[in-house]
């Protein structure tokens, strides 16, 4: 079956809700352009994260695991003066491929931000944003791979 991104849907709100544990329910919002589709996912005054899901061509058709590599090497200096780094796992049960890449502030071990990726046949998908911790991260990566296109 062809790669088809308008069979791809967001997760209900009801979904990701009770993934994250929230209490209030997120604005969620689909886009759509030729070979891919995301998913902005807001919950208000807490957690926000997109989900996207593309055509796995170009750079990251083979692997993603020497792009974050090379990510994770190079310590960031946000705006407000404080320093992150980060950090590159292997995600188990995550597609055909899964890694998560998790940023936080020297000063206090905060997370700052989880990207996680993975490749299922013919998409690539990437999870990344705020959240409350690294399982939800990967739950949520987990349900959106399971709500792409049949292979």
């Amino acid at each position: 079956m062809a790669y088809d991104v308008e069979d791809i849907q967001c997760p209900s709100p009801d979904e990701l809700r009770s993934l994250v544990g929230a209490e209030s329910w997120p604005l969620v919002i689909r886009q759509q352009g030729a070979t891919e589709v995301s998913c902005l996912v807001e919950f208000p005054h807490s957690y926000a994260f997109s989900l996207l899901s593309f055509k796995n061509n170009g750079q990251l058709r083979d692997s993603v695991l020497p792009i974050l590599e090379e990510q994770s090497q190079t310590p960031s200096t946000r705006f407000d003066g404080r320093t992150t780094s980060s950090t590159v796992r292997p995600v188990d049960n995550l597609g055909d491929e899964g890694y998560e890449l998790v940023t936080r502030f020297d000063d206090t071990n905060e997370i700052h931000e989880i990207v996680v990726w993975s490749r299922t046949g013919p998409y690539r998908v990437r999870v990344s944003g705020r959240f409350p911790d690294q399982g939800v991260a990967r739950s949520v990566a987990r349900l959106w791979v399971k709500t792409q296109p049949a292979q």
